[in-house]
């Protein structure tokens, strides 16, 4: 609960920071800034991540044909 309160609080200051309102820091510029300079390392990130957990998937896949092959052969 404390958890999707502090989420809605994160997202509506991070919108108070970044629309260009008249009553707020109009930061729209520095936050596009920001994730210009930050989007090609959270791709290269995530890139990465998916590539480890996909070939772990495929690994346990493996695993799991050779223990039932295993199983087969025994019976």
């Amino acid at each position: 609960m404390i958890s999707i309160l502090l989420g809605i609080v994160f997202v509506l200051v991070s919108l108070w920071l970044s629309v260009p309102i008249s009553w707020g820091p109009q930061w729209t510029n520095e936050v596009l800034t920001f994730l210009k300079g930050f989007l090609p390392v959270m791709l290269a990130f995530f890139g990465l991540l998916f590539v480890v957990a996909g070939s772990m998937v495929l690994k346990d896949r493996l695993l799991a044909k050779k223990e039932e092959k295993r199983e087969n052969m025994q019976i």
